[in-house]
């Protein structure tokens, strides 16, 4: 009696399942793991492979599905996938698969093991046409490629004349020393074809860091001394905005970095602060240590960061409202390219506001050269 209710137990069930796998849209074969045959494939599948009704039925599935031009990375992923099920019952992975045509088309399958109670172990496999949705990875990876590739051409082609327009500015500055006029004209040309450069540079870093060609060059290095040199660097613009620079740190901090790269992040945190806050305020850097961590701080009293705009801070060309209301100059750029950075040297910057006093913090940790 037992055996028998558990029989129609199971019955029922399959009864149950029959229709609901018949009209899935995604294609669902059962194959017996002995000799690899397809028992069993929904119509799903068979419309996917260009089969008739029950045509799948009895054929070895790698015969039928699984095309003979495999590339080796794709035979290596197969491999992969089919070790993977073997040793825990369950797999997923993206492969070829080909048509009763012979065209091929892009499917994800995934793959588990269990027991049929007509067919012993079997594999039963899902598989979703994903064609369309490689096409437009690829063609998205394509137009990504081509971007970086154009930036990193432009950068290069506008870097030259500016290095140029900058030594012929020098040049021009000395012939005319006697000329108190000429020299505040030629302080105008480097001022803008500096800002230029920072440019033409956010670009280039932008395109490399897309291409995966981004490198910092690490060796021990005090962050205390890169800190107060860019602090130094940017006072007389802070001068300028009619700013209070304010530096604070704990030297020596040894790290494991690169001096210009960090100095690069550093300029464009406090160009950022400086561009940001009126006349009047205050911009604050510090640097303190943990145990394990250095911890810089660039405080600003600017307007703050809005709470809905800080999850998008670090993407890039991200300008928020407060950008835009300000009409303050800049790409977005800067704080994608500090993130990287800091990402490459294994350590982490977030942004915070003080909804009371107002202004933004910037805070930045990279871990502490051992030993020190």
């Amino acid at each position: 009696m037992s055996d028998v209710s558990e029989r129609l137990a199971i019955e029922e069930m399959l009864d149950l399942r029959g229709p609901i796998v018949s009209n899935m849209g995604e294609g669902v074969c059962l194959v017996t793991t002995g000799n690899e045959r397809i028992v069993f494939a929904n119509p799903s599948l068979e419309r996917m492979l260009g089969y008739g009704p029950n045509e799948l039925v009895g054929r070895r599935a790698v015969e039928v599905m699984v095309p003979e031009d495999l590339t080796p990375a794709e035979a290596a992923e197969r491999e992969e996938a089919r070790q993977c099920l073997k040793e825990q019952g369950h797999c997923s992975y993206e492969g070829r698969r080909v048509r009763r045509d012979g065209t091929t088309i892009w499917c994800q399958t995934t793959t588990t093991t269990f027991e049929h109670p007509r067919y012993g172990q079997v594999w039963v496999a899902v598989q979703q046409d994903v064609s369309e949705e490689r096409r437009a990875r690829q063609a998205a990876a394509e137009l990504e490629r081509a971007k970086s590739e154009f930036l990193s051409s432009i950068s290069h082609e506008l870097r030259t004349p500016l290095t140029s327009i900058l030594g012929y500015a020098a040049l021009l500055r000395e012939d005319t020393a006697e000329l108190p006029e000429a020299g505040e004209h030629i302080n105008v040309i480097e001022r803008n074809a500096r800002r230029q450069l920072r440019l033409v540079e956010d670009l280039l870093s932008i395109a490399r860091i897309q291409a995966g060609e981004f490198e910092v060059n690490r060796c021990p290095v005090d962050l205390a001394e890169v800190v107060r040199l860019g602090v130094e660097a940017m006072r007389p613009a802070a001068d300028e905005a009619g700013l209070r620079l304010e530096c604070d740190c704990e030297p020596p901090v040894r790290v494991c970095g690169d001096a210009d790269r960090l100095d690069q992040v550093l300029a464009n945190l406090l160009s950022n602060a400086i561009k940001f806050t009126p006349a009047g305020g205050r911009v604050t850097v510090a640097l303190t240590t943990t145990p394990e961590e250095a911890v810089l701080t660039v405080t600003d009293t600017g307007p703050g960061i809005q709470p809905r705009e800080r999850a998008r801070l670090f993407e890039r060309l991200f300008r928020g409202d407060e950008v835009q209301r300000l009409q303050v100059s800049g790409t977005g750029l800067g704080l994608a390219i500090a993130r990287s950075i800091v990402e490459a040297h294994d350590g982490t910057i977030e942004a915070r506001a003080d909804p009371e006093c107002g202004g933004a913090t910037f805070e930045l940790t990279l871990p502490l050269l051992e030993g020190d």
